[in-house]
């Protein structure tokens, strides 16, 4: 949003990273493969030995895209040439309103990884997420043990490390949020990643003065001048070389060539939930028969990669206000001489919001066999969540564009003022998976997430929908006016407050909200579901570990940047505990 005319003086102004290409003569201790919320971290830790050698490895360019930088700029982000583009499977239970019946998934391509595209939001999850990933055979992994790895990481405004904030620039609709929450009979929690998570409450973010604080701003930056650290980007990993069951290193392909980069010690994929399980199988490493359809040898038979795909959907429910009063976040208001000003010389107000004021995290009451929230319901003052374009962004069928309220022309779609109530499926019961569609390492995956093809999820969504509605109708919201925008899904119209139209509605509008986990999951090594044990060892290959969102067992309970961050700083713990 309204950054284009800053664009110039922000990337003059950017102190620049120190980004070498590998160099062969080189020998390197550590490959890190991939630069994400993960691998930063792990990068970071590992090369504080001046005597370690770390090469860290990123298929996408350095982060100077200005809009990475601007918090609400975020929308802009979305299939532009940072983001992998991926396309999704079309889903025989779910997205029916979207062309091909399939969602856009975004993956960050740039130093950062997805930390540098995604919201901003930082939510630990909650301590029953981590206490089962033990009972799951994840031993060392219970919230005792890794919550000394999230207080290590949250610095809170500080340097070197990842700033954690509540937001100073909040409209009014963030305190109505919370008050109708409390009137709906819920509690306010002080501190969404205090005690407890349940309740309403503000939103963290990862901002540091009124910036983006992506994984590669609090563990690259501070180190930049490491001469043991080389950050080799639009560098593409095309496999692990395994010889005798171990990994000597990795292949890839940069400026057009292919190169072999040995590794002394080992190799630690952070690629992400998509990437690290295609360059298994790309190696060699995988289900053997999935392995033999696109002519691959299988050196290590491992049923489990790329399986236990699992996802949080969102459903994007829209009211229109009648009494904005010019307090909600919209094009026209951050595009203004003076909010632009501010920002630039004061790093302040509308654009240095990520858009997430406020956040739910609560229980439907449909599952009660652990004590976790559900449901989270996120507050964004925006009819436009994703930007004007959001319904192209979204991949909405055009048959649905005046149904869903997108026929409004994009003059009025910049002042148009509305909210949006997102409830997110937090713990989903449908998973699936992820398989190579060619030995081609430049062809995408084939991504199946199988969404809603397990009852249960659709009538936790419902329930969220239902929640959405009675917040709407609370007074705490009556000074708004708002106006739920609920379309007819369905060629035969539906009463809007029955399960019935629910269901319909969660069937066809929600999507994914960015938190693919589980491709490579952690537990046991005897548990044959299982890819990597609990110190991230790879099954059946010595020197390579995964570090990333891909290893965790169950998805947490709520955004997974935090998480898959703790992911990477518990990698380098558990690694230099052994040298």
């Amino acid at each position: 949003m309204a950054v284009t005319s800053l664009a110039f003086l922000m990337d003059w102004l950017r102190t620049k990273q120190k980004i070498n290409k590998y160099n062969l003569e080189d020998k390197y201790d550590y490959i890190v493969v991939g630069s994400g919320s993960a691998g930063c971290v792990v990068a970071n830790r590992l090369s504080a030995n001046p005597d370690t050698n770390v090469l860290l490895i990123e298929a996408g360019g350095e982060d100077t895209k200005p809009e990475i930088h601007v918090p609400l700029a975020v929308a802009a982000l979305q299939r532009s040439d940072v983001d992998w583009k991926f396309e999704i499977e079309s889903q025989r239970h779910a997205c029916k309103a979207m062309k091909g019946q399939k969602c856009n998934w975004p993956r960050g391509k740039v130093v950062g990884g997805s930390s540098s595209i995604n919201n901003m939001a930082y939510i630990r999850g909650c301590p029953a997420d981590f206490n089962r990933w033990a009972e799951m055979g994840a031993e060392n992994w219970a919230w005792e043990d890794i919550l000394p790895c999230f207080e290590i990481l949250e610095n809170n405004q500080s340097e070197p490390g990842l700033s954690v904030i509540e937001q100073s620039y909040k409209t009014p609709m963030a305190k109505a949020f919370i008050e109708a929450g409390i009137e709906l009979g819920y509690p306010k929690t002080p501190d969404i990643n205090g005690k407890s998570i349940f309740g309403f409450g503000d939103f963290p973010a990862t901002i540091r003065n009124g910036e983006r604080c992506s994984s590669a701003k609090a563990f690259l930056e501070p180190i930049k001048r490491r001469n043991n650290l080389t950050i080799s980007v639009n560098t593409l990993v095309t496999k692990i070389e395994v010889v005798d069951g171990r990994a000597t290193g990795v292949h890839v392909i940069a400026d057009g060539k292919e190169e072999f980069i040995p590794v002394g010690k080992e190799i630690i994929l952070s690629a992400g939930a998509i990437g690290s399980p295609q360059i298994l199988l790309l190696s060699g490493i995988g289900p053997v028969e999935d392995l033999k359809e696109v002519g691959i040898d299988c050196k290590v038979n491992l049923p489990s990669v790329g399986r236990n795909l699992q996802d949080h959907l969102a459903l994007p429910v829209i009211a229109t206000s009648t009494q904005g009063a010019r307090i909600m976040l919209t094009d026209k208001y951050a595009a203004t001489f003076s909010s632009k000003m501010k920002y630039l010389f004061q790093k302040k107000g509308m654009l240095s919001t990520n858009g997430l004021e406020a956040v739910a995290f609560l229980n439907s009451g449909l599952e009660k066999k652990y004590e976790w929230p559900d449901i989270q319901i996120i507050l964004v003052p925006s009819y436009f969540a994703l930007g004007i374009h959001q319904f192209s962004v979204l991949n909405y069928e055009e048959r649905y564009k005046t149904d869903l309220g997108y026929d409004i022309p994009e003059d009025e779609r910049k002042s148009f003022e509305g909210i949006t109530l997102a409830p997110v499926l937090l713990h989903p019961k449908s998973n699936g998976f992820i398989k190579l569609s060619s030995a081609d390492p430049t062809v995408p995956p084939i991504i199946q997430p199988n969404y809603l093809s397990d009852q249960r999820d659709v009538d936790i969504l419902a329930k969220g929908l239902e929640i959405c509605q009675k917040i709407a109708a609370t007074e705490a919201m009556k000074p708004f006016g708002l106006k739920l925008d609920l379309p007819d899904v369905t060629d035969t119209q539906i009463n809007k407050y029955t399960d019935e139209y629910r269901e319909q509605f969660v069937r066809h509008i929600a999507a994914t909200i960015y938190h693919p986990t589980g491709t490579c999951r952690m537990g046991a090594a005897d548990d044959s579901s299982t890819v990597v044990d609990p110190k991230l060892r790879v099954k059946g290959v010595d020197g390579l570990r995964v570090a990333d969102a891909s290893i965790m067992p169950e998805v947490t309970s709520g955004n997974t940047n935090a998480p898959s961050i703790m992911i990477g700083q518990k990698a380098a713990t558990i690694i230099l505990s052994e040298t």
